[in-house]
């Protein structure tokens, strides 16, 4: 969502319009899965970690279901942040 906005504000990206499809499309693969991989999930992993690798193997659904409320916590924070842009 911010990637399409940022391409349809900003005249120096609005340039890649111009380009064929599946140009702009692997375009925008490379800059949201470099963007995922470098900034995003290892910052989203040190958040988590508690829920990918618990202290106790046999920690349990009480882990699950607090790692599955973040996750639909922030499910609904994007949805509700992103229809208003």
């Amino acid at each position: 969502m911010i990637q399409i906005k940022l391409f349809s504000t900003y005249d120096w990206l609005k340039s890649l319009q111009s380009w064929s499809p599946a140009v702009v499309t692997l375009v925008n693969n490379i800059i949201i899965s470099s963007l995922l991989t470098w900034a995003v999930m290892p910052q989203m992993t040190k958040q988590v970690n508690f829920w990918l690798q618990p202290a106790f193997p046999d920690s349990g659904r009480k882990t699950d279901l607090i790692g599955t409320e973040i996750v639909f916590i922030a499910f609904a924070f994007m949805v509700s942040l992103f229809s208003r842009i």
